[in-house]
């Protein structure tokens, strides 16, 4: 039988553990758990707007992360100002904030992309955001994973941590006192924290990831040379390959089963035959300059699949011959 009914002691209870392992009692920091950032989001840009119904401006970075703009247009519709701000922008950050003052609801920085690792130049933005005390929610979807855990935030801060799909951890300075939208009603199942615990202070394999791009095997090129990122993952593409088939031979060819997106695999790809939609990558287009042919022909590999792998570079020259050969292109 279904038992439709779950208590609502069940969130309040892991918040509970969750800051005694994280938080900090003293800076009055806690930690919340939420079903991913899409959730921790509305979560907060809707507790905060709750919280201080005369502040009616909401700021973001413009087309850097898919994540955050659903919910500041979702804002925008109830009326808030919602001001983009370019990348351009943020090497002046003091002519950013400059204006901000009492009507300022929040800004939501992202510190780095969801999908390509990609860090965002902000900084020298968050110290001015911190000097005026303008609340601010972090958004980290990998940067977190080769730091120490946050034990304390700055009052006006939140920090969001994705830890896998479907589980983001928030970590809430003392201003942030609304209670939950909805969290507090969803049937939460446990949360291991040995998991949660092992997720950060991880190491970097730059030289790995390095090596793979430099190699360029047949016929890659290296999706970025400039930009800063976190060279945690390899970033590869191929002007007339689509990457998902190539993601597909070389988990079939190391005898793995290839994750599902969002699923935290080793292997993924932007393309669209992965993703679906049509304009699900028209971010990264913006954002970055990619093109169509970089999206459709992109593949990313983890530096665990190139630590637990042998000869990864010989491993996609045979995938990629073998695409070739089906397309008769060899």
């Amino acid at each position: 039988m279904i038992l439709d009914f779950d208590t609502r002691d069940n969130w309040i209870n892991l918040c509970g553990e969750l800051t005694k392992v994280f938080g900090s009692r003293e800076a009055a920091t806690v930690v919340k758990p939420y079903m991913g950032m899409y959730h921790a989001l509305a979560e907060l840009t809707k507790g905060l707007a709750k919280q201080f119904p005369t502040k009616k401006e909401v700021l973001y970075l413009k087309d850097f992360d898919p994540c955050v703009e659903p919910h500041v247009m979702s804002l925008a519709r109830e009326g808030y100002k919602v001001t983009a701000v370019s990348e351009s922008e943020l090497q002046s950050p003091e002519k950013v904030v400059e204006n901000l003052g009492r009507e300022t609801l929040c800004f939501v920085l992202s510190i780095d992309d969801p999908i390509l690792g990609l860090k965002s130049n902000s900084q020298e933005l968050l110290s001015q955001l911190r000097e005026k005390k303008i609340f601010t929610i972090l958004v980290s979807h990998n940067q977190h994973f080769y730091e120490a855990a946050p034990q304390e935030v700055e009052r006006t801060e939140a920090h969001l941590h994705a830890m896998k799909a479907g589980l983001t951890l928030g970590f809430l300075g003392a201003r942030y006192k609304f209670g939950a939208m909805m969290a507090d009603g969803l049937p939460w199942p446990e949360i291991n924290i040995e998991f949660l615990k092992s997720k950060y202070s991880q190491s970097l394999q730059v030289t790995a990831v390095e090596t793979i791009e430099e190699a360029c095997p047949r016929g890659a090129e290296s999706v970025f040379s400039e930009h800063a990122r976190i060279k945690d993952r390899a970033l590869l593409f191929w002007r007339d390959l689509d990457g998902h088939a190539v993601i597909e031979l070389l988990a079939e060819k190391a005898g793995q089963k290839l994750e599902g997106p969002r699923l935290g695999g080793a292997l993924d790809t932007l393309s669209l035959s992965r993703w679906g939609g049509v304009n699900t990558m028209k971010w990264a287009e913006k954002a970055f300059g990619l093109n169509a042919l970089q999206v459709r022909g992109s593949v990313m590999i983890h530096q665990s699949w190139l630590a637990e792998q042998t000869d990864v570079a010989s491993s996609i020259e045979e995938v990629v011959s073998e695409i070739y050969s089906m397309q008769g292109t060899a």
